[in-house]
């Protein structure tokens, strides 16, 4: 594994060790090593995470469980031009 650190002597260094081995308190030069702590790298590697995965959600849940929420969709639609949305649709719609 590969860190970030701060040599008193050099500036900044990249030291090489193994994860479960001791981070070293001297550099080769004699000087004190500081670790710097960094954010890590983080990969959103799964549906969801990108623009095109919401452009295609029948290939997503498949053709029988899209049609369901097209008709439920549908009737939601229906019901609020009618004017007949439960009191829970109108708290959830003015969120």
């Amino acid at each position: 594994m590969h860190y970030d650190a701060t040599c008193s002597n050099c500036g900044s260094v990249e030291i090489s060790k193994p994860m479960t081995a001791a981070f070293p308190a001297r550099h080769r030069c004699g000087g004190r090593l500081t670790r710097i702590y960094q954010s890590p790298i983080i990969k959103f590697d799964a549906p969801g995470f990108f623009t095109y995965d919401v452009t295609r959600p029948r290939e997503q849940v498949g053709a029988v469980r899209f049609a369901q929420f097209e008709r439920e969709r549908d009737d939601i639609e229906r019901r609020a031009k009618a004017g007949q949305l439960t009191s829970y649709e109108l708290a959830a719609e003015s969120d």
